[in-house]
């Protein structure tokens, strides 16, 4: 949950500060006083309880907006935009489904992982070959958390997908749609 306050803290006082160290040495900063209880309960723990656990693509694209910060990293909006636009159609019928919309309920499929796994390393497989690596990382990440269960869950759907990432991801690929839909309807 950490990694929540550090990665935006660093891409923030990296704008503002020169120097690589100074700024990691200031969002560490910001990160210490995250974990300082304000009353009875510190800011990770309001975090974790407003969000609960992130899911394993979650940390992984905090810790790559981290070190994006630090180097710039190339990255394809096309690939963002179908990233998200998957993972958000994935969140939208799953969440759905789990409030009861419809009589198949995807969850189940996460605690009998070994089918829903061979089809995560196979979309690992396929998003290396196609030179997709930071989504390859994240569904390698979530293969990774699950068999060393970093999280308290036992279904291999919390590893893959959390409320947050679910909504930033819906977000980012609604607005990027509707960029590109505005401009497209004022050109013609």
């Amino acid at each position: 949950m950490l990694l929540l306050v550090f990665a935006p803290a660093l891409a923030m006082v990296r704008r503002l500060v020169t120097g690589t160290m100074k700024a990691v040495a200031i969002a560490l900063a910001i990160t210490a006083m995250a974990v300082v209880p304000l009353g009875q309960t510190s800011v990770d723990v309001y975090l974790r309880g407003l969000f609960g656990d992130l899911s394993m693509p979650s940390v992984a694209l905090l810790a790559v907006w981290a070190f994006s910060s630090m180097k710039p990293i190339q990255s394809d909006e096309s690939q963002k935009l179908i990233a998200c636009s998957v993972i958000g159609a994935t969140g939208l019928c799953f969440y759905l489904t789990a409030l009861g919309l419809g009589t198949f309920d995807p969850y189940t499929l996460g605690f009998d992982p070994l089918p829903l796994a061979a089809v995560i390393a196979l979309a690992c497989l396929v998003s290396i070959w196609i030179g997709w690596y930071v989504a390859a990382l994240c569904l390698l990440a979530a293969l990774i958390g699950y068999q060393l269960q970093v999280l308290p869950s036992h279904n291999l759907w919390d590893y893959l997908l959390d409320p947050l990432l679910w909504m930033f991801s819906l977000g980012y690929a609604g607005v990027r749609i509707w960029r590109r839909y505005r401009g497209t309807s004022r050109s013609a």
